[in-house]
This record gives C-alpha cells, structure tokens and sequence, in this order.
C-alpha cells in the first residue's frame, strides 16, 4: 500500500543520513528518468509507471535527447 511504502521510504532515508528533503516522486522520477536514459523505451516507462496514456510518461522525454546523442557517438 502506498502509505507503507512512503512510511518504510521514510525510515530508510532517516537511516541512511540523508539531510535533504526526499520525497517517493522523486525516487520515482529518478526511476524512470534512468530506465528511458537507459533503454529510450518510452513504452516500457510507461507501462513500469502504470501510466494509462502516453501523454502522462512524456514528462520524462527530457532524458532522450542525451540518449540519442550517445546513439550516435557509438558510431564512430
């Protein structure tokens, strides 16, 4: 359940001491930033997020533009 997860994401932050504010989203975020940085799979973000339209996981297309460069660098 989602107020487990935030309570137990709480407590392991608190442990680990981590000063600055963290939240879940940005855990998710995170997440899915590096899965699109990683795989430029849209698609799977998507469906890992449980996001029901495309237009919610387009927010995370910032992280292409880096992949793509990659891309191509492995070219040469």
């Amino acid at each position: 359940h989602q107020k487990s997860m935030k309570k137990g994401l709480e407590l392991a932050i608190k442990r680990s001491g981590i000063k600055e504010p963290i939240s879940a989203y940005s855990f998710r975020h995170t997440f899915a930033t590096e899965v699109l940085r990683k795989t430029a799979n849209l698609r799977a973000v998507q469906t890992l997020l449980g996001h029901s339209h495309t237009t919610m996981t387009e927010r995370y297309a910032h992280a292409l533009p880096e992949t793509l460069k990659d891309a191509v660098e492995s070219l040469k």
